[in-house]
C-alpha cells in the first residue's frame, strides 16, 4: 500500500477572466488533497459583482496559497495584467511567463489541429458547426497550454468538463472523480471543509498529499470509463477509502497493543478516533510523526480529523 509517491503533481485551472469565491474554494480543495500546485491565469480579475467579504477572501486565500507554493500564476508576454478597470487577483508578478514566440507557436499548433479535425468538432447534429469549432478551439488551446506548462491535469468544473468530454472522451474524468470522492470522504469522516482551513492547517495537511493522491488515482483503473460511470466510481472509491481508513486506525491500535500493553490500556479505539484528545503531541507518540515522514495514504485523513476535533473542542 505504501508505494513510493510520484513526483510533484500539478493542475491547470481553466482560462477564466474572472475568479469567484467558488473558484478559489475549489482550488483550495485541490491543493489540500490532490495537487502540490495549481496554475491559475495571472490576467484573471476578481468577479466585480462579488460581495466585499468574498473579494477579501479571494485576495487573502490566493496570497496565502501563493506563499506556500500551492498556487502559481502564469501569463503570456503579450498580456501581463487584467483589462483596465478590473481588480487583479494579486499585485505579485507572474511566476511563469510564456514568451510571444511560444504563445504564437501554441496558437498556430492549435489552429492546425483544428483544421485537421474540423469534421470531428462540427459533430453529426450541428447545423453550421460554428459553436462546436469555437469550443474545439478553446479545448485544443487548453490542452496545449497544459502540455506547455507541464501540468498533470486540468481542474475543470462540471460544465467545462462536459464541453471537453464532447471532443476528448476520457481525458478529464480522473480529476472530476477525484474531486467528488474527496468531497464524499470529507462528509463521511466529518472532515472540515477545506475552504475553512487556515494557511498553516493547509500547509500541514499538504505534507501527506502524495501517498493519498497516488492511492486514489491508482484505484480508478480505466480512465475511458470514468465519465460515463462517474457516480458508481465515486461511490466505490469513497467506500474503499473510508473502509481502509478505519482498517488503518484499527491496525495502529493493534500495533500499540503489541508494542506496549501499559500504553495500550490507556487508549481505546474510540478514544483514538473520536474525541479531541488526539493532539499533535499525542499523535507523534502514536504514529511516529516525529523525525519521520508518514507514507500511509490515510495520514492526511488523520491530520484533518485532528483539526476538526481541535476546532470542536474550542467551540469554533
Amino acid at each position: 500500500m505504501n508505494a513510493e509517491p510520484t513526483e510533484e503533481y500539478s493542475c491547470l485551472y481553466p482560462l477564466k477572466s474572472r475568479m469567484t469565491r467558488e473558484d478559489v474554494d475549489r482550488i483550495t480543495q485541490a491543493v489540500v488533497y490532490l495537487a502540490e500546485c495549481v496554475y491559475i491565469p495571472y490576467t484573471a480579475a476578481i468577479e466585480p459583482t462579488a460581495p466585499p467579504e468574498d473579494k477579501d477572501h479571494i485576495r487573502a486565500r490566493l496570497h496565502g496559497l501563493h506563499e506556500i507554493g500551492a498556487v502559481k500564476l502564469w501569463a503570456s508576454e503579450d498580456r501581463m495584467r487584467p483589462l483596465d478597470g478590473e481588480e487583479p487577483l494579486t499585485s505579485r508578478p507572474a511566476d511563469v511567463t510564456i514568451t510571444r514566440e511560444d504563445y504564437s507557436g501554441l496558437y498556430e499548433q492549435m489552429m492546425a489541429r483544428l483544421v485537421e479535425n474540423r469534421e470531428h468538432f462540427r459533430g453529426p447534429e450541428s447545423f453550421d458547426g460554428i459553436s462546436e469549432v469555437v469550443e474545439g478551439k478553446h479545448t485544443l488551446f487548453l490542452f496545449g497550454l497544459k502540455d506547455h506548462l507541464q501540468t498533470n491535469g486540468i481542474l475543470l468544473d462540471q460544465r467545462g468538463a462536459g464541453n471537453v468530454q464532447r471532443y476528448f472522451k476520457g481525458l478529464v474524468g480522473q480529476l472530476l472523480v477525484a474531486e467528488d470522492v474527496v468531497q464524499q470522504v470529507a462528509v463521511r469522516l466529518h472532515l472540515p471543509d477545506a475552504a475553512t482551513l487556515d494557511i498553516d492547517q493547509i500547509e500541514s495537511a499538504r505534507r501527506h498529499i502524495p501517498p493519498f493522491r497516488d492511492r486514489l488515482l491508482r484505484s480508478m483503473g480505466n480512465e475511458e470509463l470514468l465519465f460515463d460511470e462517474r457516480d458508481a466510481m465515486v461511490e466505490r472509491l469513497t467506500s474503499l477509502i473510508v473502509d481502509e481508513f478505519f482498517d488503518y486506525m484499527w491496525e495502529v491500535r493493534q500495533d500499540q497493543r503489541r508494542s506496549g500493553p501499559e500504553k495500550a490500556r490507556a487508549w481505546s479505539f474510540l478514544q483514538l478516533v473520536l474525541p479531541p484528545i488526539l493532539s499533535r503531541r499525542n499523535a507523534s507518540r502514536f504514529f511516529g510523526w516525529s523525525g519521520s515522514k508518514p507514507t500511509a495514504p490515510e495520514m492526511i485523513l488523520v491530520e484533518l480529523q485532528r483539526m476538526s476535533r481541535d476546532r470542536r473542542s474550542k467551540g469554533t
